[in-house]
């Protein structure tokens, strides 16, 4: 009868581990689940940022070529009224 008790409760342990590892199992898939949520929202953020980096950047480049210009063009306008005058 001991050796009975004694494997029923060792059966009992193991169904309790065995519930608890499939509980912490849980537990990890969801987990990695919501880091692969967050790192994809993350990459769709940085190639947001990205592409609007590189947009503003042009915007830039643009706006000092037309400064530069409208400086040359001004300078050369400067440049005539002296000598007219």
């Amino acid at each position: 009868m001991v050796f009975v008790t004694a494997t029923f409760l060792d059966v009992e342990e193991l169904h309790k581990t065995l519930h608890k590892m499939h509980r912490t199992e849980g537990d990890i898939i969801h987990s990695v689940n919501h880091q692969t949520t967050y790192l994809e929202t993350l990459d769709s953020a940085v190639k947001f940022n990205t592409e609007a980096v590189e947009t503003l950047s042009e915007k830039v480049k643009v706006i000092m070529l037309d400064s530069n210009k409208w400086k040359d063009e001004t300078d050369i306008a400067i440049h005539w009224l002296n000598y007219t005058i």
